[in-house]
């Protein structure tokens, strides 16, 4: 049998580059295990140990409709960390179709394009063109960007504006 089993983490740091693509799903041979009671589990949360929340996804009898089960339960995923399989574990995944960046690795990321791209006068319209654009570029590189890259652009434009408004 095989058992879907996914980590993820639910602590404070949630934007920190070293939590932000931390989440993973295994597909393994044996079942999950509850912190409290060290009992066996194949469906639901398993218990939550250093902010790493464990939950078991089902049993399935083959790999491939583990697999399946995977694609329909989470979206895209791709291939996780080869080097942390055990004897119990046959694949691991991370979700998504891209790896996250965090809010600050998207900032450093963007920041040269965002200073040559943002001027006061700049629409919201074409702000939303160019995180369209920086998201196409950053997935074509295998990343997706935070959330944050419209605020930073519009925080650009505020300070171009306000030191317009500070010149005249």
């Amino acid at each position: 049998m095989y058992y879907i089993i996914e980590t993820k983490y639910v602590g404070p740091n949630q934007a920190q580059d070293k939590y932000v693509d931390v989440d993973r799903i295994e597909i393994s041979i044996s079942p999950a295990i509850t912190n409290s009671s060290h009992e066996e589990r194949t469906e639901g949360w398993c218990g939550t140990t250093n902010d790493l929340a464990v939950f078991a996804h089902g049993e399935y009898a083959t790999i491939e409709k583990a697999r399946a089960a995977i694609t329909e339960k989470f979206g895209e995923v791709r291939d996780g960390d080869i080097f942390e399989l055990d004897d119990d574990i046959v694949e691991i995944y991370k979700p998504g179709k891209y790896a996250p960046m965090s809010s600050q690795t998207t900032a450093d990321w963007s920041y040269d394009g965002i200073q040559s791209d943002i001027e006061a006068n700049t629409t919201d319209e074409r702000i939303a063109e160019l995180v369209a654009e920086y998201e196409a570029d950053a997935n074509s590189n295998g990343y997706t960007l935070h959330s944050d890259l419209e605020g930073f652009m519009q925080k650009r434009r505020q300070e171009l504006r306000d030191k317009m408004e500070d010149e005249s």
